[in-house]
């Protein structure tokens, strides 16, 4: 509980980005949902095949948004990060925070929309399976993007071949770790209890999701303001691993 005391007093300290990361979320995921709704209304969802327009469309605007989500985590989890773990940790604005930790979080949303597309583009025979492995998929990287993107920032950036070296505080601090992905949890927790009790016809309400997306943002910053202390602890004794034989 300390663990989580700490983060949350970090938030406090940096509680005009936590807002100003929130409500951008919510007005970017509104947005977006506007957008494809209004697409909808032009091309209904059952319609088969889908007019090349529509399909062009629907690709930029996703790239669009996961773009957008990239850079707000970029710019807001290096702020927090930078004032939590001052003057250790530097970031020389948001400009360098988004050419340094832009990349990853893309990546990390181009996934998880790609896998959210693709069990509604498979044949109906496969969809049942696929939508099945795609929501397992979804739900471990629910629990995990937090976590892996605070060691890689905290560690200076995505570099490749040093990924298994900054990922070392998620593994050797596993117990300490399980707060931020118990966050991810709660999360996911938060949505599928909305789909299993809100009408089906409140579901499609676009401010519905605008709403929910508020706390499910705070989360996240929640959850990074965790595993960015338990970096900042493994950083403290990590010579106290150096001359073991666990190895990634």
């Amino acid at each position: 509980m300390q663990l989580l005391s700490q983060a949350e007093a970090a938030l406090l300290r940096n509680w005009r980005v936590v807002c100003l990361y929130v409500v951008t979320t919510v007005v970017v995921v509104t947005i977006y949902s506007l957008i494809l709704d209004g697409m909808e209304a032009v091309v209904p969802e059952e319609t088969r095949p889908k007019p090349f327009w529509y399909i062009f469309a629907s690709i930029g605007v996703d790239l669009a948004q996961v773009g957008a989500i990239a850079a707000l985590q970029a710019i807001a989890f290096a702020a927090i990060g930078r004032e939590i773990d001052q003057p250790l940790w530097k970031c020389g604005g948001w400009q360098d925070a988004l050419k340094r930790f832009f990349s990853f979080w893309f990546i990390v949303n181009l996934i998880y929309v790609t896998s959210s597309k693709l069990s509604m583009s498979v044949p109906d025979a496969m969809a049942d399976d696929v939508g099945l492995l795609m929501f397992f998929f979804r739900f471990i990287l629910t629990l995990v993007a937090i976590p892996l993107g605070a060691c890689i920032m905290h560690g200076g950036g995505l570099q490749w071949k040093e990924i298994p070296g900054l990922l070392t505080p998620l593994f050797r601090l596993f117990d300490r770790a399980l707060t931020a992905i118990a966050l991810g949890f709660l999360q996911y927790t938060i949505i599928l209890s909305i789909l299993a009790f809100v009408p089906q016809e409140v579901l499609k309400t676009v401010w519905l999701w605008s709403f929910v997306n508020a706390p499910l943002a705070l989360l996240e910053c929640l959850a990074f303001a965790v595993m960015w202390i338990v970096c900042m602890e493994y950083r403290e004794i990590a010579s106290d691993f150096e001359d073991d034989d666990f190895d990634f």
